[in-house]
């Protein structure tokens, strides 16, 4: 079972989600970590064994050094649940594809419309993994 922290610009609502479908999920917030540091979240979620941590902030991938965590970050494009939704399929996708130390970014800049969107690429750039949805 996948151990999933969903970060508090993300709606905790997300981690419930998860659960239903069989995953140990857990808010920031739920988790009592609301407030806290990037960098202290990190650390916490290693110290409590997390595989996964979800978050809507790519901007963090430029602000820590991921590859030696043993858990894999998803930045997810939207931090609306009605979106979340729309691309729950490709949210499952792309954490399968996740490995640990690794920092992953959705990108759907050249979607126009999300609920159609397939992922048409992966790549790495600059140590930073894209999944790339058209």
């Amino acid at each position: 079972m996948t151990r999933i922290l969903v970060d508090e610009c993300l709606p905790a609502k997300l981690a419930d989600r998860l659960r239903m479908e069989g995953h140990d999920a857990h808010s920031v917030s739920r988790m009592g970590w609301s407030g806290k540091k990037d960098s202290e979240i990190l650390q916490l979620a290693e110290r409590e064994g997390f595989d996964v941590i979800l978050t809507a902030d790519a901007k963090m991938r430029n602000q820590h050094n991921f590859s030696a965590r043993p858990f894999a970050v998803l930045a997810i494009p939207t931090n609306r649940m009605s979106q979340l939704k729309d691309i729950w399929a490709h949210i499952k996708a792309s954490m399968a594809q996740l490995v640990p130390g690794s920092f992953t970014v959705m990108d759907f800049a050249g979607a126009q419309d999300w609920r159609k969107s397939a992922q048409q690429s992966t790549h790495r750039q600059h140590g930073v993994g894209y999944h790339v949805f058209k």
